[in-house]
């Protein structure tokens, strides 16, 4: 039996860990390019798991999943261990709480990311966004370093080739730390914000000239941002 009109996956139950085959079973339902959608609610996959799902399915554009999916791996250990697989997702939902190095991960993972929504606490928020937004820092400004100490700890995982954008290959500063480039991204939803910190980040973002042009709209608690 195949669903030939669907478009959309929603994984809820713990099919994936109870079936080991799942996924593969998957293939006889839909076919490769067919799904553009995937949500998942189960938070005992396992990024490994959702690898292995977007290399039958390489068509998924659009994923949500719980934040617990990233937790496998950490900036000091495993992530320097797993190879992230091309993948052409560019629209993310992270369900529950993230911190930095959520954010980090995920960014190795899905690099062609468009637009993000994510929540955080207020400790995280403000790096989250430094951390987002450099890339378009250094594009304009090419000479400044980053303001904040915080990323100095991070330095050492990033010091590895990344060269799928050819735009970063262009702009390639030998005397930086290379990272994954988000320069694809444009759009980031923060949510569940209070209004005094909106104020107290666009303040930054001008100061700092993180970007020349930008919308920043808060609406029901959350802060949205295109550029």
């Amino acid at each position: 039996m195949k669903f030939l009109r669907t478009n959309r996956l929603i994984l809820s139950g713990e099919n994936i860990n109870e079936n080991p085959s799942f996924i593969f079973d998957l293939t006889h339902i839909f076919l490769p390019t067919q799904l553009t959608e995937l949500i998942i609610s189960d938070k005992t996959i396992r990024l490994e798991q959702l690898q292995l799902f977007l290399h039958y399915f390489p068509n998924i554009k659009l994923l949500k999943i719980p934040t617990s999916i990233l937790y496998l791996c950490s900036p000091q250990s495993e992530t320097k261990r797993i190879i992230f697989n091309k993948n052409n997702i560019i629209k993310i939902n992270l369900i529950n709480q993230c911190t930095l190095e959520d954010i980090q991960i995920l960014n190795r993972f899905c690099p062609y990311i468009h637009s993000l929504e994510i929540e955080t606490d207020k400790e995280n928020l403000e790096l989250i966004l430094y951390f987002l937004l450099r890339i378009n820092t250094n594009r304009n400004h090419q000479n400044r370093s980053l303001t904040s100490s915080s990323y100095s700890k991070n330095i050492i995982f990033w010091q590895q080739d990344y060269s799928t954008c050819i735009h970063c290959m262009k702009k390639q500063n030998l005397n930086s730390f290379q990272s994954p480039c988000n320069h694809h991204l444009s759009s980031i939803c923060f949510r569940d914000v209070n209004y005094m910190m909106v104020k107290k980040l666009r303040t930054k973002i001008d100061l700092d000239a993180l970007l020349d042009d930008y919308t920043l709209e808060y609406l029901d608690q959350n802060m949205y941002m295109w550029w």
